[in-house]
């Protein structure tokens, strides 16, 4: 896509680029100094000589020819300001440059907190690296102790989870160049498409791997994120009860 957005002079992606009469695009810039050679550089005014007639030096009635398809344009007093902008193309470049900055990439999305219960959760700003999680600073209080278990846990910023695993991890066991792609309810456990087929889960109950396992992993957080709440409330209430015992002591 590049080469349609490229000025055929400067050999650049277009700058203000204007419509020229055969159709064809030249930079702004470009097409003034051709068009206008009076004040162009040197090496302009030779490139301008060479696609003129012998009165190329005449302002008003020029011989030039389209880079493009070498047709010849006519003079216009006004010069490049006669000639109409290609708005268009003009957005596209913009929008091109825009994509080419983070190539092969989606807009990215604001990252979530896993652990807000209503139907708007706060943004994400802590991840926990061995669960694999991401918290808003008061979800990360309450669901993530600081003691306990997930005391020696490796907390960081919120970041973009990797979408793919190791290839390793996702080969089937019976059939090596298989990758797992399916979850058998029966035996409960991963496998691939000839498992199916031709193995011995033929006929059993299955789902695709993906949906299956992102559903386990959100009700696991859900269980933890529970789990650790009460936990929280449980410390809470025995150091109200230790306080206790000690003012009555």
């Amino acid at each position: 896509m590049e080469i349609e957005l490229t000025c055929p002079v400067c050999l650049d992606l277009f700058q203000r680029p204007i419509v020229l009469p055969c159709s064809h695009n030249l930079c702004t810039p470009c097409a003034r100094k051709i068009l206008e050679p009076n004040g162009a550089p040197k090496a302009w005014a030779k490139w301008v000589k060479e696609n003129r007639s012998a009165d190329y030096k005449s302002h008003l009635e020029p011989d030039v020819k389209c880079p493009t398809c070498r047709r010849k344009i006519p003079s216009d007093p006004k010069g490049v300001d006669g000639l109409p902008r290609n708005l268009i193309l003009e957005n596209v470049i913009e929008r091109f440059k825009e994509e080419r900055k983070t190539p092969g990439q989606a807009p990215e999305e604001p990252l979530l907190c896993q652990f807000c219960e209503d139907y708007s959760p706060q943004k994400a700003t802590l991840m926990c690296n061995e669960c694999a999680f991401l918290y808003c600073g008061t979800c990360f209080d309450a669901c993530h102790p600081s003691k306990g278990p997930l005391a020696d846990h490796t907390i960081g910023p919120a970041v973009a989870k990797p979408q793919k695993r190791q290839e390793k991890s996702m080969q089937c066991q019976q059939h090596k160049e298989e990758k797992l792609a399916l979850y058998c309810f029966v035996c409960k456990e991963p496998v691939c498409y000839l498992c199916k087929e031709y193995g011995t889960h033929k006929g059993h109950n299955m789902e695709l791997l993906e949906p299956v396992f992102r559903n386990a992993k959100e009700e696991l957080a859900r269980t933890l994120g529970t789990l650790t709440r009460k936990n929280y409330h449980v410390q809470k209430s025995l150091q109200t009860l230790e306080g206790m015992c000690t003012i009555a002591k």
